[in-house]
């Protein structure tokens, strides 16, 4: 039988074949969204603005960093960092998520952690309500200086 002949959507049994063989189906279009006047803004919704808890944005307290660090280095996945003590932290910043990430609404911190033991970055999302790592990425990349190393290095090129 000529592939022309071929309906699509059509199921026929091959002769070869005992199971049966769907044709390709016709690609439907999608319909183009329509264009906005030039000048126009995309409206914002009030609700997300009205829901918005600003205190998310607010730097960690101590407290925090200290709950962030200890929930971190309590990870399973990190055992081996907390018992040989040889890492310091680089940043440890507040990490505000938008909705509709299931953790939008939660007070997160960003830690980032080289361990010079394992020669490695860790790089961490800590859910401080929960009190669970959300997110952890190991990378033997090189991490960004932290403020103190950072000073370290201008006195030392400044000669002070």
């Amino acid at each position: 039988m000529p592939v022309a002949d071929l309906k699509p959507c059509i199921v026929r049994r091959m002769a070869s074949s005992k199971k049966p063989v769907k044709t390709a189906k016709p690609v439907k279009s999608k319909p183009k969204p329509k264009a906005r006047a030039a000048g126009t803004v995309a409206r914002v919704q009030p609700a997300d603005i009205a829901l918005a808890d600003a205190t998310l944005f607010d730097p960690l307290t101590p407290g925090e960093i200290a709950d962030a660090l200890r929930t971190l280095t309590e990870d399973r996945r990190l055992s081996s960092m907390a018992k040989v003590g040889r890492y310091r932290v680089i940043c440890s910043e507040p990490l505000v998520v938008k909705p509709p990430h299931w953790m939008a609404g939660h007070r997160l911190a960003r830690v980032v952690v080289y361990d010079y033991a394992a020669d490695r970055t860790v790089d961490a999302c800590v859910d401080l309500d929960a009190g669970v790592v959300s997110h952890l990425e190991l990378t033997r990349a090189q991490p960004m200086l932290s403020r103190d190393e950072e000073a370290l290095a201008v006195s030392i090129r400044d000669g002070r």
